[in-house]
C-alpha cells in the first residue's frame, strides 16, 4: 500500500472536512487527470482554497503536484496486474513473472497518465519543427538513439549526442524550427537546467520526460510528461522510468507518422530493404 493512501486512511489526523476529501479521492482516484480544483471542491462541498491546503498539508505545494502522485500510486496500488518485488529466494520462473508483471505495470502507468490534451499540444510542437535536439544523460541517451531512428521515418531530422559539451555546443545557438527534446527522470540535473534555461531564452519550444512533475526542468521547458520510477533495485528502479518514457515516445513517434506521407515512409523502407545490407 503507498504511504500517501497510508495518510489518507489514518483518520486520527484529519478533521471532517478533511476525511470528506479524502474518501472521495480513493473512492474516485480514477478521475483525477482531468478533475480540476474547482470540480473537486464543488464535488466535495468545500473551496479551491481548503483543497490547496489539504494538499499541502501532506508536503505537496499544490493539488497538481498532489494529484499526479496520489493518481500513479493508486494506479501501481490497484492495477490488476500486482508485481511483488524481486527477492533472493525467488526461483526463475518467478523472476520471469515478476519482471514481466513489473513491465506491464509500467506502461499500465504511462498510459493512465498520458492526458490527451497534453499529447496533442506536444504534437503540435513536432509538427512545426523540422530538428529535434535531444539532452540526455547516461542510460537514456540509448532510448535518444531509438527515438530518433524513428522520427527519421516521420521527416524531422534528430540529433542525439552523448557527450554533454556538444549537446551545450548544439544549444549554445539554436536556429529556427529546432525542438528541445529532454530526458530527466529527477528533473533536477544541473546540466541539463543549465541547456533549458539557454533554450528558453532562445524562444526555443522545448519538452520533456520526467517522473517529477514539480522538477526545476518541468517549471522550465513548455511541457512535459509524468511517468512512475521505481525507488528501489527490488523494483527494477530506473528500468520502470525507461519503459514508461519509452511508452510515451513511441505513441509521440506512431502518431507522427500515423500523420505523414504513409507512402513516403513505405518508399524509405523499401529503399533501406533494397540498397542497406548488414
Amino acid at each position: 500500500m503507498s504511504s500517501l493512501l497510508k495518510k489518507l486512511q489514518n483518520k486520527k489526523f484529519l478533521s471532517h472536512t478533511e476525511v470528506v476529501i479524502a474518501d472521495y479521492l480513493i473512492e474516485n482516484y480514477r478521475d483525477l487527470p482531468n478533475l480540476s480544483t474547482r470540480e473537486l471542491a464543488k464535488r466535495t462541498f468545500t473551496s479551491s482554497a481548503t483543497i490547496v491546503r489539504f494538499c499541502q498539508k501532506f508536503d505537496f505545494e499544490g493539488y497538481s503536484e498532489f494529484k499526479t502522485k496520489f493518481f500513479a500510486e493508486m494506479l501501481k496500488h490497484g492495477n490488476e496486474v500486482q508485481p511483488q518485488l524481486i527477492s533472493e529466494q525467488d526461483n526463475i520462473n518467478e523472476i520471469m513473472d515478476k519482471v514481466r508483471k513489473i513491465k506491464i505495470n509500467a506502461i499500465n502507468d504511462a498510459y493512465n497518465l498520458l492526458n490527451p490534451a497534453l499529447l496533442s499540444r506536444v504534437l503540435k510542437l513536432f509538427q512545426d519543427s523540422l530538428y529535434i535536439d535531444f539532452y540526455t544523460l547516461d542510460e537514456y541517451i540509448y532510448l535518444a538513439n531509438r527515438i530518433s531512428d524513428l522520427l527519421t521515418l516521420a521527416e524531422k531530422f534528430p540529433s542525439v549526442h552523448a557527450s554533454m559539451p556538444l549537446q551545450y555546443l548544439q544549444a549554445y545557438e539554436t536556429p529556427k524550427k529546432h525542438l528541445g527534446f529532454f530526458i530527466c527522470p529527477n528533473g533536477e540535473n544541473r546540466l541539463l537546467v543549465d541547456i533549458a534555461k539557454l533554450l528558453k531564452r532562445q524562444s526555443v519550444p522545448t519538452i520533456l520526460i520526467t517522473s517529477e512533475n514539480n522538477s526545476t526542468l518541468a517549471n522550465i521547458v513548455d511541457e512535459h510528461f509524468t511517468v512512475n520510477i521505481g525507488e528501489t533495485f527490488e523494483e527494477l528502479g530506473n528500468s520502470i522510468f525507461f519503459s514508461g518514457a519509452n511508452y510515451i515516445a513511441n505513441t509521440l513517434v506512431a502518431t507522427l507518422i500515423a500523420q505523414t506521407n504513409y507512402k513516403t515512409v513505405n518508399e524509405k523502407k523499401i529503399w533501406l530493404k533494397k540498397n542497406v545490407r548488414y
